[in-house]
C-alpha cells in the first residue's frame, strides 16, 4: 500500500482541473529552483492511529499541507481552489490506500519578494487538509 500523501497525489494528478494549469508539476515537501510555475508541493504534518477500548483500529487521521504556487496572487488563490474541489470530501481508494475522508481544515497566504532569480514575486497558498484513512 502506498504512503498515504502519494494517494492523495494521485488524486490530484487524475483530476483534469488540477493538471489543466499544473501538469504534473506536483511534488513533495519543495519545488526545485527552475521548475515551471505554477506548481503544488505537498508535506505530511503528522498521523494518529486511531485506538478503541480493544486496541488498535484499522483508521488512521493524517494531516497533509499542500501548497499552491504562481507568480501571482490570483493564480495561486485559483489554483488552490482547484487543488480543494479535488480533495474536499474526496473517499475512495487510490494506489491501493482507502480514504474515508478528507477535509479541508484552512489556508495561509504567503507572498514572496524574493531576489532568488525564478522565484521573485512568488505566491503561496497553504492548505491543510485532514484525511481520515485505512492502515
Amino acid at each position: 500500500m502506498a504512503a498515504i500523501e502519494i494517494a492523495l497525489r494521485s488524486v490530484l494528478v487524475n483530476d483534469a482541473d488540477v493538471t489543466a494549469l499544473v501538469g504534473s508539476r506536483i511534488y513533495p515537501e519543495h519545488r526545485q529552483q527552475g521548475n515551471s510555475f505554477p506548481a503544488i508541493t505537498y508535506q505530511l504534518l503528522g498521523t494518529q492511529p486511531q485506538n478503541s477500548a480493544t486496541g488498535h483500529t484499522n483508521i488512521t487521521r493524517a494531516s497533509i499541507s499542500f501548497e499552491s504556487i504562481d507568480t501571482s496572487y490570483g493564480a495561486a488563490k485559483t489554483l488552490a481552489e482547484k487543488v480543494r474541489q479535488a480533495l474536499m470530501d474526496y473517499s475512495g481508494t487510490s494506489e491501493g490506500v482507502v480514504v474515508k475522508s478528507c477535509h479541508h481544515d484552512g489556508d495561509n497566504v504567503l507572498i514572496e519578494d524574493s531576489q532568488v532569480a525564478e522565484d521573485r514575486g512568488v505566491s503561496r497558498i497553504i492548505s491543510d487538509y485532514i484525511i481520515w484513512y485505512e492502515s
